[in-house]
C-alpha cells in the first residue's frame, strides 16, 4: 500500500481499514510504502499510466475519517506535469482537496489516495497540500515516480479508453484502503 509519509511521521502504531496492522517498509521522499502484517488479499491493483496534461482525474481518500464505510472520490484535472519548481516528478492538479482527520492525528483526508485517468489508470497520489497555494492548487507524486518506488516498469504511455465517471469512482474506491494511526 502506497500513501504520502508526512502524515505518518509522528504515527507509532498503523492500520489498514481499521484492524490490518501495517508497517513502513520503505520512503521515497514523500511517498512511504506499507506492508500489512498479516496475509490480507487486495480487492484491486493498481495499473499505471503516464499522466496527460489538462487531463481530467479522479483522486479518492477519506476526507471524513472513520464516518465512511467507503472512500469519498473527487473530480480534478490536471494543469502542469511538473511541480512548482519544475520537479519532474510532481504533477500540479486543480482539486477541491480535504485534509480531514485520521485518527486524531496530523490531518491526511485525501493526502496519499490516488489519481486515477479517465481510463480508470492511476496517474499520480496526492502530497499534502504546500503551504502558501490556494486550496484548489494541489501537488502529486507522479506515476513515474511511483513506480520507481515500488520497482515497478515505468508506466505506458498509451492511454486507456475512456470509462463511465461512476467506473472510474468504483476503481478508485477498489484500490484504496483507509490508514489510521496512533
Amino acid at each position: 500500500m502506497l500513501t504520502a509519509a508526512a502524515p505518518l511521521a509522528q504515527c507509532s502504531r498503523i492500520a489498514l481499514n481499521g484492524d490490518t496492522p501495517a508497517r513502513i517498509t520503505q520512503t521515497a521522499g514523500e511517498m512511504a510504502l506499507l506492508q500489512p502484517e498479516l496475509r490480507i488479499a487486495p480487492t484491486a491493483v493498481a495499473r499505471f499510466a503516464t499522466p496527460q496534461d489538462g487531463a481530467a482525474i479522479t483522486g479518492a481518500g477519506y476526507p471524513y475519517g472513520h464516518t465512511l464505510a467507503q472512500a469519498s472520490t473527487t473530480p480534478g484535472q490536471i494543469t502542469a506535469l511538473d511541480g512548482l519548481t519544475g520537479t519532474a516528478d510532481h504533477l500540479r492538479l486543480t482539486m477541491q482537496a480535504t485534509a480531514g482527520d485520521i485518527g486524531g492525528q496530523p490531518p491526511a483526508g485525501d493526502i496519499g489516495g490516488p489519481l486515477l485517468d479517465a481510463g480508470g489508470d492511476v496517474v499520480g497520489m496526492l502530497l499534502p497540500q504546500t503551504a502558501g497555494l490556494p486550496q484548489t492548487v494541489q501537488i502529486a507524486a507522479s506515476s513515474g515516480a511511483i513506480a520507481r518506488l515500488i520497482n515497478a516498469p515505468a508506466p505506458l504511455a498509451v492511454i486507456s479508453a475512456p470509462i463511465a465517471p461512476e467506473a472510474v469512482s468504483t476503481r478508485a474506491r477498489l484500490i484504496t484502503a483507509q490508514i489510521s494511526c496512533w
